[in-house]
């Protein structure tokens, strides 16, 4: 009996082939829809939402978005006047949606502070900032008679931040006011 090795090792090896190739069939999946000006990897990516100081018309999706959160108001002077006849003004800061008369901020009486001195309204509350028109209004507190208006103003906080490229503060100037607003972005 004399076997041919080598015939033998060659018809093994092509029989292997045939049935693997025959037998094991790879399906793939199918490629997702193509979505124009975009790869698979920036897919749903960039910030749509005109809330956002990141929006942009042209993005395809939310995942990038963030948001603009205040951490605290700030004046940090107003007009030298005679508010009080002994003393200085007592400070209310009040700001409220246009849009709405929400007021978004009632600001807690800072009594007789100095006109060169920063008040502070610190914002216990994540207060979101949208893009709309806010109005500020900065009075004299007065227990017995209307409240003396000292300064006021408007202002769209998302057009201010200019894609969160102003170091965490909107700062905005009216009748010899500036009101400063700290924000975070998240």
């Amino acid at each position: 009996m004399n076997i041919n090795y080598k015939n033998l090792i060659s018809a093994v090896a092509f029989s292997s082939a045939l049935f693997v190739s025959t037998g094991c069939k790879k399906t793939f999946p199918p490629l997702p829809d193509k979505v124009e000006d975009t790869t698979l990897t920036n897919h749903n990516r960039g910030c749509n939402d005109i809330n956002s100081p990141y929006y942009n018309s042209n993005d395809k999706g939310n995942g990038d978005c963030k948001y603009a959160y205040v951490t605290s108001y700030e004046i940090t002077y107003y007009p030298d006047d005679s508010w009080d006849y002994f003393s200085d003004a007592d400070l209310i800061l009040n700001i409220t949606a246009l849009s709405s008369d929400v007021k978004v901020l009632q600001g807690a009486e800072k009594g007789n502070h100095n006109p060169t001195t920063p008040a502070i309204w610190d914002e216990a509350r994540e207060i979101k900032l949208d893009n709309k028109v806010y109005h500020w209004q900065l009075d004299d507190y007065d227990a017995a008679d209307p409240n003396d208006l000292i300064s006021e103003g408007t202002f769209n906080p998302i057009e201010e931040i200019k894609n969160g490229q102003n170091n965490g503060t909107i700062t905005m100037a009216a009748s010899g006011s500036q009101l400063v607003i700290h924000y975070i972005i998240k």
